[in-house]
């Protein structure tokens, strides 16, 4: 199966006295490149994850970025963001 998250970028934040402040990763999802998944939810679009552990808590963002003309859906409805003037 070939790798279908990229990027692994990494880092760290705020050491003092050789404790880490936060420590993290980001990876991202060309998800359009993976045909079964465009079988299953076709919108074409890029899917970045950040993991963030500071103070023993994890946040995790993420972040949708459309590939296509496409009306964009999420689960709050409808946006407007990006789509084509014509």
């Amino acid at each position: 199966m070939r790798k279908m998250w990229t990027g692994g970028r990494d880092g760290r934040d705020g050491s003092a006295g050789g404790v880490v402040g936060s420590a993290w990763v980001t990876m991202t999802l060309d998800f359009f490149r993976v045909p079964q998944y465009m079988t299953q939810f076709p919108l074409a679009h890029t899917l970045t994850m950040t993991y963030r552990v500071e103070e023993g808590a994890m946040e995790i963002r993420t972040r949708s970025d459309r590939r296509d003309a496409a009306d964009y859906q999420d689960p709050d409805g409808p946006h407007e963001c990006g789509r084509s003037k014509t």
